[in-house]
């Protein structure tokens, strides 16, 4: 629950704690249950409070925070408008009507509720990528794009975010996270210039490691997916820049950094040496980072993922699949099942792909405030990955036939690549060839 805890941890600071000495307590255990993740905790306390103040406010907000726990977002919707009549100007509790809101799919409501706590508690990461997730929901990636290009333009470097220790991959700074919304639209070239601007204008600036490795990283595995398409030439010209972003990241990581997470870096090293055609020196890669097992955080799924890699580039479909089945099982993250999805459509195992992009949809459909991982606009990796979960999802309908059900999950990918990098030209075409039209 740590996704919807966070959001409890900075309260204490926004809250306008009632000046009665018992409500001030109860409101300190609503927030603190809620950081723990303890629905039952906040059902009781809510119980409790009914009885001996009829009528609170913190009755309904505890149980709106427990329905918000256990993803039950509709009732929380009517459940907090008490609170927000009695504390119109209170951040926090906009910000929790807003993620009602997103969990309804109810985005009128989100985008109202926080906007207003957006403009109240600006430059709050979880606030606006909420905020912008709700306009990306709601079909409007313009909409979603301003939200964005106004908190990178606020963005201080020097700033550390206010719900985690440190900008990383997993939670970019802004200037990062607005490039998922070309990523979502399948411009992977544009992006990796502007994220190589924003790499050499941050290094000017003086900034940190700690926000320029975010942008680096993101560059590096944009850089990596590019080297994979296009022609012979432009794939060697992808790969050469990703060598250079390489060094430019071993230049700027603090050793004690490095020695705490190997395996993010060496990761890199061995899926370019894949590229490269050095699968063995690869393999070598693979067994040093199998060494890092015992250090806290450790990614298991990266072996797996290595091994998918250098299985692929041998054209192994066999080694490949179980590779990628051995990935899902070691984390489970949407891009180990949209591989082991790309991989069953190599083999023709339209079946399998199905179950993938059904597991795939389930996770992608409906927000929830417990896997903000899995939004559209998380980051700009997942992002890109998103529209083409939808094409393998449309080919393996067409291919069990089922032509409309095809149609319609093409039309979900077209809607997204309404413009495209040629890179994708070729599985565009073949979308509207078949007659589908952008589903929005």
């Amino acid at each position: 629950w740590a996704d919807v805890a966070i959001l409890a941890v900075p309260w204490t600071a926004h809250m306008s704690i009632a000046k009665e000495a018992g409500s001030a307590l109860d409101e300190a255990k609503i927030i603190k249950a809620a950081a723990g993740g303890d629905a039952a905790g906040l059902g009781s306390l809510a119980d409790d409070i009914s009885s001996r103040s009829p009528g609170s406010e913190l009755a309904p907000l505890a149980r709106a925070w427990a329905g918000i726990l256990g993803e039950d977002y509709p009732p929380a919707i009517g459940l907090l408008d008490a609170p927000r009549r009695y504390r119109p100007n209170d951040p926090a509790i906009l910000h929790l009507a807003g993620i009602a809101g997103l969990g309804s799919e109810d985005y009128y409501e989100a985008k109202t509720r926080l906007t207003r706590a957006a403009a109240l508690w600006p430059a709050h990461e979880i606030i606006e990528s909420d905020l912008a997730e709700a306009y990306a929901r709601d079909h409007d990636l313009d909409g979603a794009r301003k939200v964005l290009e106004a908190w990178a333009a606020s963005f201080d470097p020097n700033d550390p975010p206010g719900a985690a220790e440190a900008w990383s991959v997993g939670n970019p700074p802004p200037t990062v996270r607005i490039e998922a919304i070309d990523m979502l639209e399948g411009q992977p070239t544009t992006v990796a210039k502007s994220l190589a601007a924003k790499a050499g204008a941050l290094k000017l600036a003086g900034a940190g490691w700690r926000v320029r490795i975010p942008v680096l990283m993101t560059l590096i595995e944009v850089q990596l997916d590019l080297s994979e398409m296009g022609s012979p030439r432009e794939k060697q010209q992808w790969l050469d820049t990703t060598r250079e972003t390489l060094r430019d990241i071993d230049a700027l990581v603090p050793a004690e950094e490095r020695s705490a997470h190997p395996w993010i870096y060496d990761r890199i090293e061995a899926l370019i040496r894949v590229r490269e055609g050095r699968t063995e020196e690869a393999g070598q890669i693979r067994e040093s980072i199998m060494k890092a097992s015992s250090i806290p955080g450790y990614d298991p799924g990266v072996e797996a993922e290595i091994d998918a890699a250098i299985a692929l580039k041998k054209a192994d479909k066999t080694a490949h699949i179980a590779a990628c089945r051995r990935a899902i099982e070691a984390r489970g993250a949407l891009e180990d099942l949209a591989r082991l999805a790309q991989a069953d459509t190599i083999v023709r195992d339209w079946k399998g792909a199905e179950e993938e992009f059904d597991a795939m949809d389930l996770r992608l459909a409906r927000w929830s405030a417990a896997r903000r991982r899995d939004a559209l606009l998380a980051r700009p990796l997942r992002s890109a990955m998103i529209p083409v979960i939808y094409y393998i999802g449309g080919l393996a309908r067409v291919y069990q036939g089922d032509a409309l059900g095809g149609h319609e999950r093409f039309g979900t990918f077209l809607a997204y690549y309404r413009n495209p990098d040629p890179v994708y030209n070729l599985i565009h075409s073949d979308a509207r060839d078949r007659g589908a039209k952008p589903a929005w």
